[in-house]
């Protein structure tokens, strides 16, 4: 049986393959069970059972060597290896252990709990994302030592130069996909240069996860209530301004706008945290990012623009016509030509 192929970027990674992976990797042990795990759009992801064992494990298997990805996902794999090597570092950051590492794929502990989506409709999770807040201050307590990301990818000795660098690269990966963006390219470039001083404010790269959507939120559902379970798919961290972490756990919307968002309490009670004009402007700075990576990953992804998936092209490209005129007004008003 293969595992459904959602993207381009997933691998056809079979029952078959599994068994040899955990022979590679777990010598002498049989697979009693295997099953392949959805909701991802990047990797090829295993639930996978060793005979004897009462616990499961994950297997993620990276994307095809010929894939075409874009700059920053080039060794992602490796990158979520480091990334959980790191976050191990970090007490009370609830993330699955690394097993065992090969080039094309890795083992890792499976953490309790579902994501948040698959909860009822009607589930109360301010519980789950104060912990998750308070969680991802404690991961910010690791710092790095460069700004941006690891491996050959875009990075600086400054988070203004990491920042305008990460921005370059899915400007030139909407060239390369033959992306239209909504907004002129040479606009967001003048955003990026008009917030310089704001972003020189960072000065510590901290260890951001990037990728906090409900979907890497597990929660733990039972008598005692819903809790937090874990934090999944690190695979896009990079070090630089925390910032980076208040754009995904609020998709769609700026989570400082609720002065009582969980999240944000969350992490105040492990961090201080002013919502100043500053960190409000790294944070649009943060969503405009993300958004844009986002949209220029829509053709990578199978995504096509103009058929099903064309109210999700109009609500981004809405975001981030919004971002740049809250960001930089001049610059927003310049043609897309």
């Amino acid at each position: 049986m293969l595992s459904t192929v959602d993207s381009p970027t997933q691998r056809a990674f079979g029952r078959a393959d599994v068994e040899a992976a955990v022979a590679t990797c777990f010598p002498g042990r049989a697979v009693r069970s295997a099953v392949p795990l959805t909701g991802g759009s990047f990797g090829t992801v295993w639930r996978v059972g060793l005979a004897g064992d009462q616990d499961d494990l994950v297997l993620k298997v990276g994307p095809d060597p010929a894939a075409r990805l874009l700059r920053y996902e080039a060794g992602m794999l490796a990158a979520e290896a480091e990334y959980l090597r790191l976050a191990a570092g970090a007490p009370g950051v609830p993330t699955p252990r690394l097993l065992a590492e090969r080039p094309d794929y890795l083992f890792m502990s499976l953490i309790p709990g579902v994501p948040m989506p698959d909860l009822p409709s009607d589930t109360d999770t301010r519980a789950v994302r104060f912990d998750s807040g308070a969680a991802i201050a404690r991961l910010h307590g690791v710092r790095g030592p460069f700004f941006g990301y690891a491996g050959p990818r875009a990075r600086g000795g400054t988070w203004p130069e990491a920042f305008r660098a990460m921005v370059e690269a899915v400007l030139d990966d909407a060239v390369d996909w033959d992306v239209t963006l909504p907004v002129a390219p040479d606009a967001i470039r003048s955003a990026v240069a008009a917030s310089h001083d704001v972003l020189a404010e960072v000065t510590e790269p901290v260890l951001v996860h990037f990728d906090l959507w409900d979907g890497n939120v597990l929660a733990i559902s039972d008598d005692a209530g819903v809790r937090l379970g874990g934090l999944v798919d690190g695979e896009r961290y990079l070090f630089g301004d925390p910032c980076i972490d208040f754009a995904s756990p609020a998709l769609f919307r700026d989570i400082f706008d609720d002065p009582d968002d969980p999240f944000v309490a969350g992490y105040r009670s492990v961090r201080p945290l002013s919502t100043t004009p500053s960190l409000r402007r790294r944070t649009w700075l943060s969503q405009l990012y993300l958004y844009l990576v986002m949209l220029v990953e829509m053709p990578s992804r199978g995504l096509d623009r103009h058929g099903e998936h064309a109210r999700r092209w109009a609500l981004l490209a809405d975001l981030v016509t919004d971002l740049l005129a809250r960001i930089d007004p001049l610059a927003a008003t310049k043609p897309r030509g």
